[in-house]
């Protein structure tokens, strides 16, 4: 991966962006394209980017609400699925409430589980941990 990510995400702005477990894929919340000095934003999505090919996929499946404003994304430690917690606006009858949410989906933001969605402010990080399931005594069923 070196040098490639200036390449990857060259004159955009990317939120917590977190790299696949093969390391074959960063993911990230920004821009679907690049903007217009002076003009409007473009519209922002989780994105993901092929290391190999820096090619960009935008994840269209995942739902984003109007009020967004932050993304911060984790793969899982299998890299089946990405967790992202999402922080928001107030709605416009709640000025200063600022609300969070956290989900789970497929890399694309299809299937999507919501595990928290609240008001307030979200401050953290957010981890995968390994299930006690997988671990040295696990068994195969």
């Amino acid at each position: 991966m070196e040098g490639k990510l200036q390449t990857l995400v060259a004159k955009q702005h990317y939120f917590y962006m977190d790299l696949s477990p093969d390391g074959k894929t960063l993911i990230g919340y920004g821009p679907t394209r690049e903007g217009v000095v002076g003009g409007p934003l473009p519209p922002y999505a989780v994105n993901r980017f092929d290391v190999t090919t820096v090619a960009m996929t935008t994840g269209d499946k995942w739902s984003r609400k109007p009020n967004d404003i932050l993304v911060m994304s984790k793969w899982s430690l299998d890299g089946k699925r990405v967790a992202l917690a999402v922080r928001g606006h107030a709605p416009k009858d709640r000025e200063g409430v600022e609300s969070y949410r956290i989900v789970v989906t497929d890399p694309d933001g299809g299937n999507e589980d919501n595990l928290v969605d609240s008001p307030g402010q979200f401050m953290g990080f957010i981890h995968w941990l390994p299930s006690r399931r997988e671990g040295p005594g696990a068994k195969a069923r």
